[in-house]
């Protein structure tokens, strides 16, 4: 079952031992069920030890998908490490050893975290139960300072039917479907407005490598392909669409207060055969977090199919009561929190442990299809992945909500001097501006950030706003190698360390 469950790369993760592994710790490592049940049945087994890293038995059962065995280590009183939320992967938070021993109130936490990192960096080492006095505290925050009654007026009764049908499927599952936004026209027009501008490789120009294409290139590669944000920004009708006032009031009050789009993309993928195993990136199963709380409005710019790679999404996966309540019917009821607790402790466990979550969501796999001009709105703290298309390519915008406390070089709340236009709010599209004049070229400095990642040889590094991981093997950091991807072995790049952690170990066999 392991192997059908769990990545290959997340599988030899888990195997590593770590200093103070019990006998039984490393039978459940190794996935040996019958050693460890036999263990497990003989007087004077430890079930309690923690090992330096502070894993349990309990824990590395529940992490490896070992739902049998995470029952009867429960059943003979072992204890969970609810508090271990990371790994060698993150960065070390000294303030879960206070929370290890009750030593911290759930408000200094709330206010420690605003006050001292940006939200990338933040959601990793806190509980599910912390991210939502997160999400509480800033939404109160934003809500002093800018109101929803600010800007927020009334809907006419069919909008105000449609936000309540939306806003309801939202919270309870996690997506919500919202029809077709764009007509036929407006397609025709996007699709000649893109024929002409350049295309960049990867789901974002930054991931790719800020490598430029020829679209068909990426076509015949199977690949990914994204377009510059300024040119997202001037696609017909994108940020219309995005500011449209039944979907503002929908994410206004999902999020709890005024919301800010925070970035667009338009995106392609095209079809390829290669097998789940070895996909990365936005093709496996993963929560994004880049904010507190975030939703994203998924446009399709053409006919989406079951052949054509359409949004997955796994519903019930963005809150921990709604995974409680739909796990009781697939697990027994005792086990149940903590196998949901798990799935919550690490966004980027996911992208090691599709197979396990598919089959205790089965049920619940929602894959949107719809001709061009279909949107949804989704919560991407859930699950979700783009399937792989297989027959024919996938053309989509996507626009991201947030809460977006702090920027860059700039006050948290500031309003753009300069507008995108008078027909929208300043705060909600403030950082437009921005995005738009953002260029995908400039001098660079590198800066080492990791050596040979957890044994795989790979450095990681930043330059040019982006972070990097190249094989040792290249030699030096040449930067512009990095760039062209000019090198015997991947390239990897992303916004974070976290990003590009997760390509590696997404890509390692």
């Amino acid at each position: 079952m392991r192997e059908a469950w769990l990545h290959p790369a997340f599988i030899e993760r888990l195997q590593q031992p770590v200093d103070g592994d019990t006998s039984l710790m490393l039978a459940i490592r190794a996935g040996d069920s019958s050693l460890a049940d036999a263990l497990l049945n003989s007087p004077g087994t430890d079930i309690v030890s923690r090992n330096t890293r502070g894993e349990t038995a309990l824990y590395l059962a529940l992490q490896g998908g070992e739902i049998g065995l995470a029952l009867k280590l429960y059943q003979a009183g072992a204890p969970d490490a609810e508090d271990i939320i990371s790994d060698e992967r993150f960065p070390v938070d000294g303030y879960r050893e206070l929370n290890r021993y009750g030593t911290a109130t759930p408000q200094a936490e709330v206010e420690r975290i605003l006050s001292s990192a940006t939200p990338r960096a933040n959601m990793h080492p806190v509980t599910f139960e912390a991210l939502r006095r997160l999400r509480s505290g800033a939404a109160s925050i934003i809500e002093d300072y800018y109101p929803r009654t600010a800007w927020l007026e009334p809907l006419g009764p069919r909008e105000a039917a449609r936000k309540t049908v939306a806003l309801s499927s939202l919270r309870a599952s996690g997506v919500a479907k919202l029809g077709t936004v764009l007509s036929q026209d407006d397609i025709a027009r996007i699709r000649e407005y893109l024929a002409v501008q350049p295309i960049y490789d990867g789901h974002t120009p930054r991931a790719g490598g800020r490598r430029r294409r020829v679209l068909s290139e990426i076509e015949n590669a199977g690949g990914q392909g994204c377009y510059a944000a300024a040119t997202a920004l001037a696609t017909p009708r994108l940020i219309d669409v995005a500011n449209d006032p039944t979907i503002l009031n929908i994410v206004a009050d999902y999020v709890g207060c005024t919301p800010t789009i925070t970035s667009v993309n338009v995106h392609w993928n095209f079809p390829h055969n290669r097998p789940d195993g070895q996909l990365h990136g936005t093709v496996t199963m993963h929560r994004d977090y880049n904010d507190y709380c975030q939703l994203a409005l998924f446009i399709y710019l053409s006919d989406v199919d079951e052949g054509a790679g359409p949004h997955r999404y796994y519903m019930y996966t963005h809150n921990l009561d709604a995974a409680v309540e739909r796990l009781q019917r697939r697990l027994p009821t005792e086990i149940v929190p903590l196998v949901a607790r798990d799935l919550f402790r690490s966004v980027l466990d996911g992208h090691g442990r599709m197979g396990m979550v598919e089959d205790l969501f089965a049920d619940d796999l929602a894959d949107i299809t719809g001709p061009a001009g279909t949107a949804f709105l989704a919560d991407t703290f859930g699950f979700h992945r783009a399937l792989p298309p297989r027959k024919a390519p996938r053309l989509f915008a996507w626009c991201r909500y947030g809460m977006l406390l702090d920027l860059p070089d700039r006050g948290p709340f500031e309003r753009p001097s300069a507008p995108t236009s008078d027909k929208y709010d300043a705060y909600i599209n403030r950082l437009l501006p921005g995005i738009g004049n953002s260029t995908v070229d400039g001098p660079a400095e590198v800066r080492l950030l990791v050596s040979d990642y957890a044994g795989t040889r790979y450095n990681i590094c930043e330059f040019d706003g982006g972070i990097y991981a190249y094989h040792q093997t290249e030699g030096e950091s040449d930067i512009e190698k990095i760039r062209n991807g000019n090198t015997a072995r991947p390239v990897f790049a992303g916004s974070s360390r976290q990003d590009v952690i997760a390509q590696i170990i997404g890509a390692i066999e």
